[in-house]
């Protein structure tokens, strides 16, 4: 009796070692497989480190290359400014003087106007003198 349950105890250890052993290498199929998705996940996520890295430096790139634009745009504009401050500044000067020679003829023909009248104003009075005087000879 003793050997009968000495062959149970043996077959039943035999059954537990062989049951162990399976589990055992399906537990190193599982690990064998995770390290395997661990790797292709490091891999993926290098390759997206390296796609943020260079979608970080193009953007820079493109922020830095916006920034001169813009830097160029405003400096146009200012100096469009100061070129359109400049031109009105000569439309104005050019405007004052043409203002001023006007205002200068208007002031001489007026004078030469008066002159005229003066002139005018003489002769009919000489000619009135003469009118009389002639009527006074006749």
């Amino acid at each position: 009796a003793d050997a009968d349950v000495s062959k149970d105890s043996l077959f039943k250890e035999k059954e537990v070692t062989k049951q162990l052993k399976e589990t055992i290498q399906m537990l190193e199929t599982d690990l064998k497989a995770s390290d395997s998705n661990i790797q292709d996940l490091a891999a993926e996520l290098a390759k997206v480190r390296q796609s943020d890295e260079e979608n970080k430096v193009s953007l820079t790139s493109q922020v830095d290359s916006l920034t001169r634009e813009l830097q160029d745009s405003k400096q146009k504009q200012s100096d469009m400014e100061q070129n359109c401050k400049l031109h009105h500044v000569r439309k104005i000067e050019s405007l004052s003087t043409e203002i001023d020679s006007l205002s200068n003829k208007v002031q001489q023909l007026t004078e030469e106007r008066n002159q005229i009248e003066y002139q005018k104003r003489e002769q009919e009075s000489k000619l009135g003198e003469l009118g009389s005087l002639t009527n006074e000879v006749e």
